[in-house]
């Protein structure tokens, strides 16, 4: 029996009055066969690892949980804290010379999924671009891309000790 993962979002936005919620339930992969969770607290003064991919050298990355990025199908990231918004780094893979970076902001109490190989016969899906990587714009000179497969890895920062959690699907 193949494992399937389904996620569902149910979003509630009400602007003067108007309903704009809605309910999207996307067919990530089939074949899931192993979920890691891992809460990790940041120590509020430097980068703390969250994820590491293939591509780094595991030795360098104590603590944090190691993937074959052609394996990984979803990646779910929480900042727990109620007050402390984290910023997560992805560190990009050498291109043009240069680590290929980008930043996003994950504000207090709110999640990041990141999905991969989604399943395009599941209504709405994106029918292109939804191979074994993710594309990840980059930093630099605006037209090149970093995919999951030359990601590092991703990290966090915060201006204290928060409490982020991390789960990752894998094939």
């Amino acid at each position: 029996m193949s494992n399937t993962l389904k996620v569902t979002i149910d979003e509630e936005c009400f602007i003067n009055g108007m309903d704009l919620g809605g309910r999207k339930t996307i067919t990530v992969s089939t074949g899931i066969n192993q979920f890691t969770r891992q809460v990790k607290t940041t120590d509020g003064t430097e980068l703390s690892t969250l994820v590491v991919f293939d591509s780094a050298s595991p030795a360098a990355y104590t603590g944090a949980a190691q993937y074959d990025s052609e394996k990984v199908r979803y990646i779910r990231i929480t900042n727990l804290s109620r007050d402390v918004d984290a910023m997560l780094h992805f560190h990009g893979g050498q291109g043009n010379g240069s680590h290929q970076n980008a930043y996003f902001s994950l504000p207090a109490n709110t999640s990041m999924m990141i999905f991969g190989n989604v399943d395009t016969s599941s209504p709405g899906s994106d029918k292109t671009g939804v191979t074994k990587s993710f594309a990840v714009l980059s930093t630099g000179d605006g037209d090149k891309a970093t995919t999951l497969r030359s990601l590092d890895q991703i990290n966090a920062v915060t201006a204290s000790d928060i409490q982020i959690e991390t789960i990752v699907a894998t094939v």
